[in-house]
């Protein structure tokens, strides 16, 4: 249920052990492994309300404690050991499984101290045994305490959810009804105990599909909650997305909509405050995928606010991806190069902790003290909120494009609108993965100048991955000269028709489409989408030519990120620069002549291949071509010889000193035909994860590894070392990348976070290869498909369309010659296609 806390959220843990787990939770959670655990929410929302959780400790060592629970055991097996034992030693306890029975006569402080043995026998794991003890733990202090002792109905309490942990929901409801009654009676409704039973009274009804008794217990959490630690508090929050899935489950989606729309106006302000590597990414994500299908839900009746919301979901989804997520780790070393930006992130984020510390305190204050304690906080946490907004502010006005390709800035509706022409449409295809809210799905964000659409889209994810995958196989890389195998042409509509063609009536007049893609649409350029029903069977050279792409009918330019499209529009204006081309090609990634066995086994391309478990060189086939292409780029724009930088001087060093010369600057066109590499394929030795692009090491192929070498020449030109670079290109070209994988996994990861370097870097416009480019020439010895794309693309007659324009008759040239789509379509344009 995302964020919901449907559970007990403190099983007999008592203010020695909250203080404890604290305290572990933010020594251990500087490990970037440990991060990924964010994504367990109900681990989260739980720490969060037993005050044992603050986003300052890290998010990702929510998933500890569920660890010793069972429940991300698959996720890393290794972890739970790890966990156990250091949780063992932070409680004192030797070993989970030697608690003796709670015996009579006992004192309150003892029965206490035995509910919390029963608390370490969950978090083994050993659910019957914790069972067993605490209700006997119950049953020493109804005799020992009476029932209404305050230990008595916590163990009451402890005892349902335990219950409910191991799904016996009857016997968990019957104990939470007592306890809730008894706090009500001997605490008062607003208490802190007394909310935390209500609140698991409510998770019980609304895991029993019992909404209209799960409604006023979730609605009587909220007022409360807003009146004590006010609106933007996350617990607050949690508790309007709660009464939001409840209402989204009983069909009042504008009720929902209302309230989920505060859970995402909350996350955006995090993000601002650069929470992304404090909070949970994947719990945002779920908040926005539920907006995005309440909007779709809510179809025409939608409210501008909740298409704006929409808007700012789908840039929460795109920011917890893959890519994003590489893009967020380069971030600190982005920031660090510049002096500027890292003083005022230094301080935004010092600001961002002071925040977290004093929401944190305002949560214990509250469950430990109560409601007084907690409002006595809040003009503390205002001004803390008021500080980090400022230093958020400041990031944002002046240093606008690292806001809006490297940070978490985000783009409003308004905004997105007032940068579109009337011709040109934003489109954003956003995969939504299933909850027990929201099923899996394809949502459509489509924003005109005179609008905004959110649609739930016909086609199945399943469905669209393998229909994805068929396609890209039908474009597999081939010996150059080597005939592609057929183009599934119905394939290719079939996408067409369950992506595209619902939002076909919000497009007239439609001239231009700019596109975010998500998962595997970020792996086909769409312009190779069929937009009519072909012959049945229909392949070959004259139902390519007659088939009717979507190519032809929209000018498509793809999008890294919805708010580069801001950036984008900024850089306007043709290049400065007097150099027509410089380029790199066929980088010394494999020896010339045959090196001894032991240069080979620390080679970097063998470390490369042994990592992912790759038999040959994929490097083999493309380097030769790699340079044919270049050298055609250097004929069509008529450059000079020296242009084309080849073999081992195409370094990684080579390229920083150009770029300290100015003479990259210079290049109005700049090509790599480099491997892109995805973050998790740079071979051993980095501690961050981050795409690059492959080139010649320092000392060529036979480099020892990269763990020895200086991060400056170790052959991989990493995001934030291209973010680095001084640039002015209209064009970036990137002739060597391949978004899918030898095993046939879809790996667009490295060229959206390439890509975002490279515009923050100063280019304009980038090319960018789907698959190996074909540059053998034909039977008759005409020019190939690349280099004639490649020549129609720059011709002077082409100097006064726009890149998108210009790019779209470029391929309806080649493909009059070269009809399969292998050879036309190998090519996206990322940019705003002016």
């Amino acid at each position: 249920m995302g964020t919901l806390s449907l559970i007990d959220f403190s099983f007999g843990i008592d203010s020695e052990i909250r203080s404890k787990l604290a305290t572990f939770m933010g020594r251990i959670s500087a490990s970037p492994q440990e991060r990924r655990y964010r994504e367990d929410n109900a681990a989260l929302v739980r720490l969060r309300f037993a005050g044992l959780y603050a986003p300052a400790g890290g998010g990702g060592t929510t998933c500890v404690v569920a660890n010793l629970r069972g429940s991300c055991i698959e996720k890393e097996p290794a972890m739970l050991g790890k966990a156990k034992h250091a949780l063992a030693a932070l409680l004192g306890v030797a070993a989970f499984s030697t608690f003796a029975a709670p015996a009579a006569g006992q004192s309150a402080e003892e029965i206490r101290a035995r509910s919390v043995q029963a608390t370490k026998l969950l978090l083994t794991g050993k659910y019957d045994e914790a069972l067993a003890y605490a209700a006997e733990t119950l049953r020493q202090a109804e005799l020992e305490l009476g029932s209404e002792h305050s230990i008595t109905i916590e163990s009451v309490h402890d005892l349902a959810g335990l219950m409910q942990e191991t799904g016996r929901t009857v016997e968990a409801e019957q104990l939470l009804r007592r306890a809730l009654e008894a706090r009500e009676r001997t605490l008062g409704a607003e208490h802190p105990d007394t909310l935390r039973s209500a609140n698991a009274l409510g998770s019980v009804f609304f895991r029993s599909g019992r909404l209209a008794e799960a409604e006023p217990i979730y609605r009587r959490l909220l007022e409360t909650h807003e009146r004590v630690l006010g609106p933007e508090h996350p617990i607050t929050v949690v508790s309007a997305d709660n009464l939001a899935a409840v209402l989204h489950l009983a069909g009042r989606f504008a009720e929902a909509e209302q309230l989920q729309r505060r859970a995402i106006a909350d996350w955006r302000m995090r993000y601002r405050r650069g929470a992304l590597v404090r909070d949970a990414s994947w719990t945002a994500g779920g908040n926005g995928f539920r907006q995005i299908a309440l909007t779709a839900q809510l179809g025409e009746s939608a409210s501008i606010e909740a298409r704006e919301a929409a808007l700012i979901s789908a840039q929460l989804g795109k920011r917890v991806d893959v890519a994003g997520g590489a893009f967020a780790a380069a971030t600190e070393l982005i920031a660090r190069n510049d002096a500027l930006i890292a003083a005022l992130i230094r301080e935004r984020d010092a600001a961002a902790e002071a925040l977290d510390a004093l929401e944190a305190r305002q949560t214990t204050a509250f469950f430990n003290t109560g409601a007084a304690a907690a409002q006595a906080l809040a003009p503390q946490v205002a001004a803390a909120r008021a500080a980090i907004d400022a230093k958020a502010a400041q990031v944002s006005q002046r240093f606008p494009d690292y806001a809006d390709l490297v940070a978490t800035e985000f783009l409003d509706l308004e905004a997105a609108k007032a940068l579109l022409g009337s011709n040109e449409a934003l489109l954003t295809l956003l995969e939504v993965q299933r909850s027990n809210i929201v099923e899996s799905a394809w949502f459509a964000v489509l924003i005109t100048r005179s609008g905004a659409a959110v649609e739930l889209l016909p086609g199945n994810p399943k469905d669209v991955t393998a229909q994805v995958k068929a396609l890209r196989a039908s474009v597999a890389p081939l010996s150059q000269g080597q005939a592609p195998n057929p183009f599934d042409l119905a394939t290719a509509h079939a996408l067409y028709r369950d992506l595209i063609a619902p939002l076909e009536p919000h497009l007239n007049g439609i001239k231009r489409l700019l596109v975010v893609s998500d998962g595997p649409l970020q792996s086909l350029p769409l312009e190779a989408l069929v937009t009519a029903p072909p012959p049945e069977g229909a392949f070959g050279p004259d139902a390519y030519r007659e088939a009717q792409w979507l190519g032809d009918r929209y000018e498509i330019a793809v999008l890294p990120s919805v708010s580069a499209l801001r950036a984008l529009r900024r850089t306007a204006g043709a290049a400065t620069g007097k150099t027509p081309l410089l380029a790199f090609a066929d980088a010394a990634l494999k020896p010339r002549k045959p090196p001894a066995p032991a240069a080979i086994a620390n080679s970097l391309v063998a470390r490369f291949l042994r990592e992912r478990g790759l038999q040959s060189n994929p490097f083999a086939d493309r380097v030769p071509a790699g340079r044919q292409i270049v050298l055609s780029l250097q004929r069509v724009l008529n450059a000079k010889p020296e242009a084309v930088i080849v073999g081992k001087a195409a370094s990684e060093g080579r390229v920083r000193a150009l770029n300290a010369s100015g003479a990259l600057k210079d290049a109005r066109i700049l090509a790599f035909n480099a491997y892109g590499v995805t973050a998790a394929e740079v071979p051993g030795g980095r501690d961050y994860a981050e795409p690059a692009l492959a080139l010649t090491p320092k000392g060529g192929c036979g480099a020892r590894a990269p763990s020895a070498l200086d991060p400056a020449h170790d052959g991989f030109l990493t995001l934030s070392e291209i973010t680095q670079l001084d640039l002015d290109a209209d064009w970036v070209l990137l002739t060597a990348c391949n978004t899918a994988a030898g095993d046939g996994a879809l790996r667009a990861e490295p060229l959206s976070g390439l890509a975002r370097g490279f515009f923050y870097a100063g280019a304009r416009a980038i090319l960018a290869s789907h698959w190996p480019a074909q540059v053998a020439r034909d039977p008759l010895g005409e020019e190939g498909p690349t280099e004639l794309l490649m020549r129609e693309l720059f011709a002077p007659e082409r100097a006064g369309l726009s890149k998108a324009a210009a790019l779209g008759e470029a391929r309806r040239a080649v493909r009059a010659r070269y009809p399969h789509p292998a050879h036309w379509a190998v090519f996206s344009l990322i940019g705003d296609g002016s």
